[in-house]
């Protein structure tokens, strides 16, 4: 089904596999372009990326940014979010879920 995780990603990823480094850059690319959209309506201070493609840290952000930063000609007098990775990882469905049912009692 060409979904591939995200621990098999930075492993093929660790290894320089061209596939990878491809597929993270289109990722990345649109995913900073998407940031750059939200940021002229939302105006955030922050992005936070979770999920599997997580795992990739620094290796997905560091486009993310550059493709962030490139697609907000014209908003220069607007302060530049931040990006981090989601400290809960694949797990926060389940903490939240867990949370809501300790709250409802």
């Amino acid at each position: 089904d060409g979904i591939v995780p995200g621990e098999a990603l930075a492993s093929l990823l660790a290894a320089n596999d061209p596939g990878a480094l491809e597929a993270v850059h289109r990722v990345a690319t649109a995913l900073g372009e998407a940031c750059g959209g939200f940021q002229a309506v939302l105006d955030p201070e922050m992005f936070v990326i979770g999920g599997g493609v997580a795992d990739l840290g620094e290796r997905l952000l560091q486009p993310v940014r550059t493709a962030y930063r490139a697609s907000l000609s014209g908003h220069a007098d607007r302060p530049v979010a931040s990006f981090a990775i989601a400290t809960l990882g694949n797990d926060a469905v389940l903490i939240g879920v867990a949370d809501l049912a300790r709250i409802r009692g």
